[in-house]
């Protein structure tokens, strides 16, 4: 967990092994590839795949997870497009 001590609110953390690999699948593009063409981050899209309140956690994810057009690295952050 992290702790913002400006606040003190309380942030969990997943932690992704492998998961995010499997969301390689519903991406189609990401913001290096086709930056014109991305919706969202792709914390988003791991939310929707776990079912996960986005509002609830940030995500560290511990394999790198590839963009499908080019292979650039994805991080929590990258704007992506869905499949």
């Amino acid at each position: 967990m992290f702790i913002d001590t400006i606040s003190a609110r309380v942030f969990p953390i997943a932690l992704i092994i492998e998961g995010g690999r499997k969301t390689e699948r519903i991406i189609e593009s990401c913001e290096h590839c086709n930056a014109e063409g991305v919706e969202m981050p792709f914390d988003n899209i791991l939310d929707r795949v776990i079912g996960s309140d986005p509002s609830a956690k940030d995500y560290i994810i511990d394999t790198p997870v590839k963009c499908v057009r080019r292979g650039a690295e994805i991080n929590e952050k990258t704007f992506v497009g869905p499949a």
